[in-house]
């Protein structure tokens, strides 16, 4: 009887260790929140993210909604390709490019209209004339519509916009009114495989290294953890040194997306709700 009240007391403390030791891992990890109204964070022109001429490539993000009535940019690279939520209309989330020489503009969205208040991971992978929009580590959407060069040279004179749009006017729209966290771009379309491993994983997978499922560092070409937790830099932890400025009065938050138990997976990160407070 001892024994297994023993046990019982191991298991007791072990089962309120293991989360403050999660816990602990993820303290100094932030995300930013934008108020909708002039906060996005500003990234000089690169050619890092200059994906042209029917180049591959990937984009990451967590994102939650403070706000959903009204369309918000989250990238903007303008010229080249826009990530942004239709508010207007059904409230998917969109992927726009300029698909030159042909001078269309193909729109590919998501299935799902977010809500607000939830943690979203948004991946959106292209290559050999396909489009694939992830949604929490699954596959929602995908178009074959073919892409022949997002820009007409290859030479990348726009600055990128994160959390708002700078139209050709230079006057910056469409603020996000919410909290973006853990920003990654790839020179290829990563596989179904990793993007499901990242999703796993969450915000605690640090992307600049190759870990399980996930061997892309090496073509991570932008990389903001947004993890500074002061200041108006965003330190980029890829090899390229994109930095951005916080611009408007965006600040950083300590709401990320939050660990929960999931069965054998052990602790990963789901989109559940969270507060929405600093």
């Amino acid at each position: 009887m001892m024994r297994i009240i023993s046990y019982f007391r191991i298991i007791v403390i072990l089962a309120y260790l293991v989360p403050i030791l999660f816990l602990q891992k993820l303290q100094g990890q932030y995300s930013i929140l934008f108020d909708g109204n002039d906060d996005f964070i500003e990234v000089g022109a690169s050619s890092d993210y200059d994906f042209s001429d029917e180049d591959a490539f990937s984009l990451s993000f967590w994102v939650n909604f403070s706000n959903v009535s009204s369309t918000q940019y989250i990238f903007s690279a303008e010229d080249m390709f826009w990530v942004y939520l239709d508010g207007s209309s059904t409230g998917e989330i969109h992927f726009r490019y300029r698909n030159h020489p042909t001078g269309n503009w193909p729109d590919e969205y998501s299935s799902f209209s977010p809500q607000i208040g939830y943690w979203y991971h948004i991946i959106i992978t292209t290559a050999d004339g396909a489009t694939k929009i992830y949604v929490n580590g699954s596959l929602d959407e995908e178009s074959t519509t073919a892409i022949t060069g997002l820009t007409g040279n290859g030479s990348n004179s726009r600055d990128l916009e994160l959390g708002a749009r700078q139209a050709y006017s230079n006057s910056t729209v469409s603020f996000l009114n919410g909290y973006l966290d853990e920003i990654a771009m790839w020179n290829e379309a990563i596989t179904a495989d990793e993007v499901s491993y990242i999703n796993q994983k969450g915000v605690q997978l640090d992307l600049s290294s190759d870990a399980g499922d996930y061997n892309s560092s090496s073509n991570l070409v932008c990389y903001w953890r947004l993890n500074e937790s002061t200041g108006s830099s965003t330190l980029d932890s890829s090899p390229n040194s994109n930095n951005g400025t916080i611009e408007g009065s965006a600040s950083y938050s300590s709401a990320i997306p939050t660990l929960q138990i999931s069965g054998s997976a052990g602790f990963r990160m789901l989109s559940t709700p969270v507060s929405n407070g600093t």
